[in-house]
C-alpha cells in the first residue's frame, strides 16, 4: 500500500514538472495576463429601457417590486437621485444574490437615498 502511494506521488510530481517544461503550467511567481470580469449588468439584453433593465436584472416579481422601481426611475428623472448611485446599487444587489437580487437592491437603495435626504 505504501509502495503504491509512493509511486502515485512520483508520477504526479513528474507530470507537474513535465507541464512546466512544455510551458503549459506557469511557474510560480510568473505573471499571467487575465481579462477582467465583465460588468455585472452586461448579460442583459440590449435595447431595453432603463426601467426594464432594472426590472429584468433585479428579477422583479410582485406588483410592489415594479411600483418601487417606477418610483426610483421617477426620482432619477426628477434629479433627486443620481443614476450612478442606482447603477452601483444594482451591481451590488446582483452580486449579492442571483436568485432574487431585488430585496438587496431595495434595502440598499433606501439606505443610500436616505443619506442624500431622499425618501423612497
Amino acid at each position: 500500500m505504501q509502495r503504491r502511494s509512493l509511486l502515485l506521488g512520483a508520477l504526479g510530481f513528474l507530470g507537474l514538472t513535465g507541464l512546466h517544461a512544455f510551458g503549459r503550467l506557469p511557474l510560480v511567481g510568473s505573471a499571467v495576463a487575465v481579462d477582467p470580469p465583465p460588468p455585472l449588468g452586461s448579460d442583459l439584453p440590449k435595447g431595453l429601457t432603463y426601467q426594464r433593465q432594472l426590472e429584468t436584472g433585479l428579477k422583479a416579481r410582485r406588483p410592489s417590486d415594479f411600483t418601487f422601481i417606477a418610483e426610483v426611475i421617477a426620482k432619477i428623472e426628477a434629479g433627486e437621485l443620481p443614476q450612478k448611485l442606482v447603477n452601483e446599487t444594482f451591481d451590488y444587489a446582483r452580486g449579492k444574490s442571483s436568485y432574487y437580487p431585488f430585496i438587496y437592491f431595495q434595502f440598499a437603495i433606501r439606505k443610500r437615498a436616505e443619506k442624500l435626504g431622499v425618501t423612497l
